[in-house]
């Protein structure tokens, strides 16, 4: 009998040793993805996924949830460090009003368009977003490009300073905002739902976009004439709550920063294939109705847009200069 009972007992501490490893197997991230999940980005973000559920042997499973629908864009960074979800992806433009220094992130003009050079820039920027996001509650994990900007107008191209004047350009971004002004055109916040019709109506004349994504919009049936402007913009951040982090063990935690270095790299090259595809699309679809600036016409450009930046140097701190420098280093 005393044996019987040291035998159940040795079973019931099986059983609850294998509930507990079960218990750990099951840990879940939600992450709120602010685009849809058929955007171009999706792949990288679902590899990502899949792979820190597999180098932490199942214990870590990361859910991705699309389209804004655990919280809307404009919220995540608060949502994300007061813990209301675990996981998010910011947007710098949507976040540099309460993360200056991502003011350089956002901009047009800001991250590296080479490859291999932003993937340099985003190394080096790591111990300096890892440092400072931690002091506002949030895990830096890795970052996705936007991918090189394009602009979609009803009847021009805009090749130099004289075709910005007195433009409508819809925009998004404060900073992105004054460097439309820069160039003379007018910035025009609208709702990307919005930007169809209001470019059909002739409420804005043209929009920018980037080119891995708006082959999908179909903005050229409205807005035909099509410029590769070879300036990159707005890179989005993903980041975790230090809470939901620290339930996560030491030996996983590394297992995931070995994952997020490399997805830096896969979402590099993924958005500069998806860039070359998306141009010869146009190219193919728009026929005459494309024009890429040459060197000097994008070197003008890029110095433009950099000049209407001058005020973030003053407002986005110690921590600005250093993602500044950074981004010059690579540029």
């Amino acid at each position: 009998m005393k044996s019987l009972t040291r035998a159940r007992r040795l079973a019931i501490a099986a059983t609850l040793s294998l509930c507990a490893g079960l218990a750990m197997a099951q840990t879940k991230i939600d992450m709120t993805i602010f685009h849809a999940e058929g955007a171009p980005w999706t792949p990288t973000e679902k590899w990502w996924a899949q792979e820190v559920e597999k180098a932490t042997e199942g214990r870590v499973k990361v859910q991705l949830h699309f389209g804004g629908s655990l919280v809307p864009l404009n919220e995540t960074l608060r949502a994300v460090r007061n813990g209301a979800v675990p996981a998010g992806l910011l947007s710098s433009a949507a976040a540099a009003g309460q993360l200056r220094y991502l003011g350089y992130t956002e901009a047009l003009t800001g991250v590296p368009t080479d490859t291999g050079k932003l993937v340099a820039s985003l190394n080096e920027l790591r111990p300096v977003l890892e440092k400072n996001m931690a002091e506002q509650g949030l895990v830096y994990l890795w970052s996705q490009p936007a991918g090189e900007l394009i602009s979609l107008c009803r009847n021009k191209f805009l090749k130099s300073p004289a075709d910005w004047k007195g433009t409508k350009v819809r925009t998004a971004g404060r900073w992105q905002s004054e460097q439309i002004k820069a160039v003379g055109a007018s910035p025009q916040a609208l709702d990307p739902s919005e930007i169809y019709l209001a470019l059909q109506n002739g409420t804005v004349d043209c929009t920018l976009s980037v080119g891995i994504l708006a082959p999908s919009l179909k903005l050229e049936q409205v807005a035909p004439k099509v410029t590769f402007l070879r300036q990159s913009n707005n890179l989005s951040l993903f980041v975790m709550n230090k809470d939901a982090w620290a339930k996560i063990s030491p030996k996983d935690q590394e297992a995931i920063k070995r994952v997020s270095m490399e997805a830096d790299k896969r979402a590099a090259q993924a958005v500069a294939d998806a860039q070359a595809a998306g141009e010869a699309f146009f190219k193919k679809a728009q026929a005459d109705n494309t024009y890429k600036l040459s060197d000097a016409e994008a070197e003008q450009l890029r110095k433009d847009f950099a000049a209407a930046l001058k005020p973030l140097d003053g407002e986005s701190g110690e921590v600005g200069k250093q993602v500044k420098a950074v981004l010059d280093k690579h540029r």
